[in-house]
């Protein structure tokens, strides 16, 4: 089965809004888990667990939020793009209509003619 590739680029496309609000809201959520596992780490680490035990949890929890930021921060950038992609297909529209129209520029300024006396 072929993926057409007009439709997933279709700036209105109702698939690539539901997929920016998915993956957005994936990536915050794995923010907010590695913001739990981040405290639960320091939690062990003040009721005196051994070192490897925290500081794999510690570990763990940054490579989720760094991951969750990552994720974060392409949903924005496909959704900025998806935006300035949705305004140049209605301008680009708009300059289509009135393409073959003349521009209006005002009055045309007289030129001064130069006259010399001989």
């Amino acid at each position: 089965m072929e993926i057409k590739n007009e439709k997933s680029t279709n700036p209105n496309n109702d698939q690539l809004k539901k997929k920016w609000v998915l993956t957005t809201g994936s990536a915050l959520a794995l923010v907010s888990v590695g913001l739990y596992v981040f405290s639960e780490a320091i939690f062990a680490r003040l009721n005196g667990t051994e070192l490897g035990a925290w500081v794999g949890m510690l570990l763990i929890s940054l490579i989720l939020i760094n991951v969750g930021i990552f994720i974060f921060g392409n949903s924005v950038v496909q959704k900025s793009y998806m935006e300035s992609r949705r305004r140049l297909a209605l301008r680009g529209n708009n300059r289509r209509k009135n393409f073959n129209k003349p521009r209006n520029k005002g009055p045309k300024k007289k030129q001064l003619e130069i006259t010399t006396n001989e």
